[in-house]
């Protein structure tokens, strides 16, 4: 297959990384090279495995169980499932003066100029947090991250098995008229329709980590819809009311 004919298959946004990954896949097969990706999204990896295939042996791993943010490896030789290169960061404060969040400590490691793309999972309890991280900034991210949301705290190089993640969601319920992507959207961030269709071209809504910008999709249980700054909200349960004339959405929020 053409390039031009595994481009057409992928939005426009998402070209650069496709045509990566195709040169990537190149790389591998024609010059036995070992390609090694830094951390991607649901999105990202699914794009790798469509194109590869068969072509070429395939390891992924994000140094949780069920990660959600992997890094890959395409190889021409036989892979072990073993990640040297990822390393787990504990991060540990004090609950009575403080209590962070996932978009505490990202932000807080982009601030450091830290690339998204080198960041893993981030786990959260009530006190702790591990992070998993490319070896390659683990050393930096000791020495540099002191200080969270004005919280002092303590990072190092985890030795524990995984923390058991705590994860605060809020549950609701939405009674709309249309399952439409445009009138879901807008009842949920309480936004008019134009403005929905301003979010929808900036490439800031995601349906299951796909980019979308079309607001007249129809969406269904277990849709995933990712708005940037807004939040992730899950479709748990969809109905009908009696006379099928709205339907009633259960929701859940991760906060």
């Amino acid at each position: 297959m053409s390039a031009k004919q595994i481009y057409q298959h992928y939005a426009e946004q998402e070209r650069p990384f496709v045509k990566m990954v195709v040169s990537s896949l190149k790389d591998v097969t024609h010059n036995q090279k070992v390609k090694r990706f830094d951390f991607l999204t649901k999105r990202e990896q699914d794009i790798v495995i469509s194109i590869i295939g068969t072509q070429t042996n395939l390891a992924a791993g994000g140094g949780f169980t069920e990660a959600e943010r992997m890094r890959m490896t395409l190889s021409p030789f036989a892979l072990s499932k073993e990640e040297k290169d990822i390393t787990i960061l504990e991060v540990s404060w004090n609950p009575k003066f403080a209590a962070l969040r996932h978009p505490d400590i990202l932000g807080a490691l982009l601030s450091l100029g830290i690339e998204r793309k080198l960041i893993g999972d981030i786990r959260c309890t009530k006190k702790t947090a591990q992070i998993a991280v490319c070896d390659r900034i683990a050393d930096f991210i000791v020495g540099e991250l002191k200080v969270i949301a004005r919280a002092s705290v303590c990072i190092e190089k985890s030795k524990t098995t995984e923390i058991e993640q705590v994860e605060e969601v809020e549950q609701f319920t939405l009674l709309t008229k249309s399952l439409r992507l445009d009138i879901v959207l807008s009842q949920l961030l309480h936004a008019s329709r134009s403005h929905i269709q301003n979010l929808l071209s900036k490439d800031i809504v995601q349906i299951n980590w796909k980019l979308v910008h079309s607001g007249a999709i129809q969406l269904n249980v277990a849709d995933i819809l990712s708005i940037r700054r807004a939040g992730r909200f899950e479709l748990k349960e969809i109905m009908a009311t009696k006379n099928n004339t709205k339907y009633k959405i259960s929701i859940e929020k991760k906060i």
